[in-house]
């Protein structure tokens, strides 16, 4: 369990990572999206496959331990984008007036 957990925040630290310099790097604001989008679509498709495809042994297991650890980079980049696009403004703004 200790070792599941560890891979979660390595994965929760990327996608932050990801998201941020996404943010840095272009200037329109949705890029910063697109490893979220694409992880909620394999996350969905692993929690998909391992109810409705046919499996062998235990892949059924592994698709929904694989559609846990996307849904959490899934989570955090959602998170560090509305942090980026509305946490940080509104801030700046306060300490500005």
């Amino acid at each position: 369990m200790p070792r599941f957990l560890g891979i979660l925040l390595i994965i929760l630290g990327v996608f932050s990572l990801v998201t941020y310099l996404l943010h840095r790097f272009f200037k329109n604001k949705y890029i910063k999206y697109i490893p979220t989008v694409a992880a909620l679509i394999f996350a969905v498709y692993n929690f998909y496959g391992a109810r409705m495809l046919p499996a062998e042994g235990f892949q059924d297991l592994a698709r929904v331990i694989l559609g846990v650890m996307l849904m959490a980079g899934f989570l955090s980049g959602i998170a560090t984008g509305v942090i980026i696009d509305y946490i940080i403004p509104i801030r700046n703004r306060k300490k500005v007036g």
